[in-house]
């Protein structure tokens, strides 16, 4: 199996940090506003996450098409995959996933996960393109037919034409452009605003072109997407096509935040293919980790936003496997804190609520199993509560990974 090179690390660890930032946008609904504990590190990337915020709201209505289109669909042997547009983390999981495994060597072939890459690469090339980045080579339509054809069942891919028309070509949400309600931005540098407006208006404007400016070889109602071969095209080919190249563009230009989402890659090992069964993971090690959750949403404050958006994100990446064990968990779980709480307070408070979680496992594993972590051994010895040594752990790890 081919896998990407080492300098696609980065970028592996980018798009997870991307996938968490739409995974805690969409659990809290967090809107910009003048509460600064509403929004993860608001004041020193205000540009960055309203990025986020506007790709955010592009793929929701990139989504709703799709499950219009869905209706309209007949297949003799239906695909359970397109179920994942019904729900908005799923679509996001799936696309990202997707972008992942093509990397190392394991690109989509269901229906509805080639459909959510090509949706989520189109929809954030378009987003891209239309910010005055003049460096991406745009042009997103040409390799939907690569992609389509990457799709092992054949009867499907008449259903990615249709699927591919009504996200990606008609005519390019227009009403989007009338009906998008934007969130509102007290308080905020005149910097940052000018950096929504420009990508703003230029976003809505690329929602306006007209079907004569599409592509030649898209063709109209009733007819075939594509004229080229229907041979399964090899992983080269789909690892260097658009789709893949103009996300990994877009991921570069969202800059700092998707990696502070990601951990830096500290704690996640970004080289294992993303939903793939892991059988040398043992099965205590699952029931730890859902574990561990479990006592962090139990102990969350239901009015802190940030807290509940980052045990949303945890939750997620726990079941596509993203940590081999409880203690990874952890440890990301003090990377990413530090670097999104506005405030040191905030953080402890984080902290002990990390730490207490950490403890009742630890009671739990002791008072049944009694089985040590089998990657790390940190549940050798025990550790005492101690949530200023644990605030020290996350600031130091904090500052070791943004240099």
């Amino acid at each position: 199996m081919e896998t990407a090179s080492l300098d696609s690390s980065w970028t592996l660890s980018r798009a997870k940090g991307f996938l968490a930032g739409l995974i805690y946008i969409d659990s809290t609904r967090t809107i910009v506003s003048e509460n600064s504990t509403t929004s993860p590190m608001f004041s020193h990337n205000a540009s960055q996450w309203i990025i986020l915020q506007h790709v955010h709201s592009r793929l929701e209505e990139t989504r709703h098409m799709l499950i219009g289109a869905m209706n309209s669909i007949s297949l003799a042997h239906p695909d359970d995959t397109l179920n994942i547009f019904i729900n908005p983390i799923s679509f996001y999981r799936a696309a990202v996933s997707g972008f992942h495994n093509t990397l190392l060597g394991l690109p989509p072939t269901a229906l509805g996960d080639v459909v959510a890459l090509c949706a989520m690469s189109h929809t954030t090339s378009c987003f891209l393109h239309n910010s005055a980045c003049n460096y991406l080579r745009f042009d997103p339509f040409s390799d939907f037919d690569l992609w389509r054809n990457a799709i092992n069942n054949h009867e499907h891919r008449q259903a990615f034409d249709d699927l591919v028309k009504a996200a990606c070509l008609d005519p390019y949400l227009t009403a989007l452009a009338s009906t998008y309600l934007e969130p509102q931005y007290n308080g905020m540098s005149n910097e940052a605003l000018e950096l929504f407006w420009d990508v703003d208006l230029a976003t809505a404007n690329s929602f306006s072109i007209g079907l004569d400016e599409q592509p030649s070889h898209i063709v109209g109602e009733g007819t075939q997407a594509t004229t080229a071969s229907t041979q399964v095209p090899d992983l080269q080919s789909l690892q260097g096509s658009p789709i893949v190249s103009n996300f990994a563009h877009f991921l570069e230009h969202c800059g700092e935040f998707p990696l502070i989402l990601a951990g830096r890659g500290a704690t996640v090992n970004e080289w294992n293919p993303i939903g793939t069964s892991k059988p040398d993971e043992p099965r205590c090690e699952r029931r730890f980790k859902r574990l561990y959750i479990q006592y962090l949403q139990e102990g969350d404050s239901p009015d802190n936003t940030i807290i509940q958006g980052i045990i949303s994100v945890v939750d997620n990446f726990v079941d596509l496997g993203y940590w081999r064990c409880v203690c990874e968990v952890r440890d990301y779980l003090l990377l990413v804190s530090k670097g999104m709480f506005p405030n040191d307070q905030v953080f402890l408070d984080f902290v002990e609520l990390i730490q207490k979680s950490m403890d009742e496992v630890k009671n739990y594993i002791r008072s049944t199993t009694g089985v040590l972590c089998h990657i790390c051994g940190k549940f050798v010895k025990h550790e005492k509560n101690d949530s200023s040594r644990l605030f020290d752990r996350g600031a130091k790890m904090g500052k070791e990974y943004r240099t």
